[in-house]
């Protein structure tokens, strides 16, 4: 009960900081014309209204650390395997201990930086033509610009569309 009390208390941090701010984004991106989906156009509109404020960066950063950490720790081999013995009561155990684990690691889905990635991702989809170390690095910028985390050391706090 603590850790799920310390996970929704790190989402209600992250989406304090993010959520109106991408909400604000996905409106003007979503107004734009099909031309305008390059990638620098989309991060030069949306840089102003996505920028986290100074004073609640470390805030993000530290929760966006405590969720990916308590995500991969829920999913290590080591966690709550079930060693011990060959029985299906065991192994009912080990599934039920699996499944938690996954449980765990779903909550610590972030939908305010998921909704982050997907704002931009039909603007770095559409750049397929050029490298991928550029486009990774634009990204990497536009994240300092905006004071979230470099979410690819955090890919646990993105869903499966995000990812």
């Amino acid at each position: 009960k603590k850790r799920t009390g310390l996970v929704t208390l790190m989402q209600r941090l992250i989406s304090h900081a993010v959520q109106a701010k991408v909400a604000a984004a996905q409106k003007i991106v979503s107004s734009d014309s099909a031309e305008s989906l390059e990638f620098g156009r989309v991060a030069a509109k949306c840089e102003p209204l996505l920028s986290i404020d100074e004073s609640q960066r470390g805030g993000v950063a530290v929760a966006a650390g405590v969720l990916s950490g308590i995500a991969r720790w829920s999913l290590s081999p080591n966690t709550c395997d079930g060693s011990g013995g060959g029985s299906s009561s065991s192994s009912g155990f080990r599934a039920a201990a699996a499944a938690a684990a996954e449980a765990t690691a779903a909550s610590c889905v972030s939908p305010a930086l998921d909704g982050l990635v997907l704002l931009f991702r039909r603007a770095l989809l559409s750049q397929v033509g050029t490298s991928a170390s550029a486009a990774l690095q634009r990204w990497r910028d536009l994240e300092d610009e905006l004071g979230v985390p470099h979410l690819e050391a955090h890919l646990p706090l993105l869903g499966r569309r995000a990812k």
